[in-house]
């Protein structure tokens, strides 16, 4: 009896899913190639590169720095006393950490600045997505990266329609 009623409720999806699945429309976008080609995630990442440009430049210097002493070391370490080795030892220590600090902070600081500077972009995008989904009837919208799609019709990815809009959107805003 049980096997009936589980066969019968089987059935009774399975001729579900032909009229589901006519009305379905279904559509993937690629966020991160929206970020990265759109004019406003362009700007963001103009205004990013210039707010850490300084830290850059000086991450360089002290990796040259570094390089230098490391070299001078490598090739005047015979010639050195005790002394003298064990200071060179510890001043190129020093300067190792410095530039791992500086490494650390630049990276927590272009987090920081990434999230701030996106996050209203972020919050228009969305919403000029939302009403471009709406306005197409789609039923189905995936994310590429996080869908866990590992082949995809282009017939479905709706990135360059949705990257017009959202430059669109970005001009209308005095941008």
């Amino acid at each position: 009896m049980k096997k009936v009623l589980f066969l019968a409720v089987i059935m009774a999806l399975v001729l579900q899913v032909p009229a589901f699945a006519a009305d379905l429309k279904i559509a993937v976008i690629h966020m991160e190639r929206l970020k990265k080609t759109s004019e406003p995630g362009q700007q963001i990442a103009a205004q990013l590169k210039t707010k850490l440009d300084p830290m850059v430049r000086e991450r360089q210097r002290l990796e040259d720095e570094l390089k230098q002493l490391s070299e001078e070391f490598k090739n005047k370490s015979a010639a050195y006393s005790l002394d003298t080795k064990r200071e060179k030892e510890l001043q190129l220590k020093r300067k190792y950490r410095d530039l791992e600090d500086l490494r650390r902070d630049l990276q927590q600081k272009a987090i920081a600045e990434d999230k701030a500077l996106s996050a209203p972009v972020l919050e228009m995008m969305q919403k000029v997505a939302e009403k471009f989904i709406e306005s197409k009837g789609y039923t189905l919208v995936f994310e590429f990266q996080q869908s866990g799609l590992l082949y995809l019709d282009k017939s479905f990815d709706i990135t360059d329609e949705l990257i017009q809009e959202v430059n669109k959107a970005w001009k209308a805003q005095g941008h």
